[in-house]
């Protein structure tokens, strides 16, 4: 957005200005174009879906975890997403899932984008000793990064988990799997993410998206009639099993008793019965 300003503050009037993004929106201020924007109109556009059809990028799977939807919604609303987020993702059903997503599935070569630099530290924690090769990148590092992202991709580590690291200008095609454990309120960055695994490769017949966090139902999918494929990772079936057997055990419970506790309490007064619930 501030390149895009700077060349549009030309002094010359004359100066005929086109812009080309593949993400036309910013996360501080919305799309790029429009009423009072940087640029007017867009002119042309070319959808993902026609340039999967012309063999540019190839199509997206998307498996998305619904067990933190509520979670999440209800942290929105009270404002502070990513750092209340930062809280729940650092339990470890949370931490465990990823590791659960990987080896249920098998994922060789794939990006893991956390939300903070502690939360990354705890998913690395927990993949290392599940016994899987991984590292990861960040802005505290110093220039260890791309040795990082060399040994992804010459096969020497095979997870790496990034916290605001690899979004824009990070290409590596052969890329073919994403995990997504970052709640975002930015579709620009929500879309950068998915951009990583559309690159084609010898070999490569689609990417997969692994969205633990539902951010599918708010933004939709890269390419138009996207449809999700819902899944919970095993660990949090099981724990999430636990506690609505808990809760159902504890409702029934509480129903019990407040129908004997009626039973006993009843009394008869001026010829009338009495329930006291």
């Amino acid at each position: 957005g501030g390149t895009y300003q700077r060349i549009t503050e030309l002094k010359n009037v004359k100066t005929k200005i086109i812009g080309f993004t593949a993400t036309p929106y910013r996360l501080d201020n919305g799309a790029i174009y429009g009423k009072d924007r940087i640029f007017k109109e867009v002119i042309y556009n070319v959808p993902f879906n026609e340039l999967e059809k012309q063999g540019f990028l190839v199509p997206l799977d998307y498996h998305v975890n619904k067990a933190f939807t509520e979670t999440i919604d209800r942290i929105r609303e009270s404002k502070g997403l990513d750092n209340r987020f930062n809280q729940e993702a650092s339990k470890p059903i949370f931490l465990q899932a990823v590791a659960d997503v990987i080896l249920e599935n098998q994922l060789k070569q794939t990006i893991i984008y956390a939300t903070c630099i502690e939360h990354g530290e705890l998913i690395l924690k927990i993949l290392r000793e599940s016994g899987l090769k991984a590292d990861i990148v960040h802005s505290k590092q110093k220039n260890t990064s791309q040795v990082k992202i060399d040994s992804l991709k010459n096969g020497e580590i095979d997870y790496l988990i990034n916290v605001n690291i690899l979004t824009t200008g990070f290409d590596f095609p052969a890329l073919s799997s994403i995990i997504i454990a970052r709640p975002t309120e930015s579709k620009s960055l929500y879309i950068q993410m998915l951009g990583r695994a559309t690159r084609i490769c010898e070999g490569k017949s689609k990417g997969v998206v692994y969205d633990l966090v539902n951010n599918f139902e708010r933004f939709g999918g890269i390419d138009d009639g996207a449809t999700p494929i819902l899944f919970t990772p095993k660990n949090m079936k099981e724990e999430l099993g636990v506690i609505r057997e808990k809760e159902e055990r504890e409702e029934k419970e509480k129903k019990e008793f407040e129908e004997t506790r009626n039973v006993e309490f009843k009394a008869i007064s001026s010829g009338k019965t009495y329930g006291v619930g």
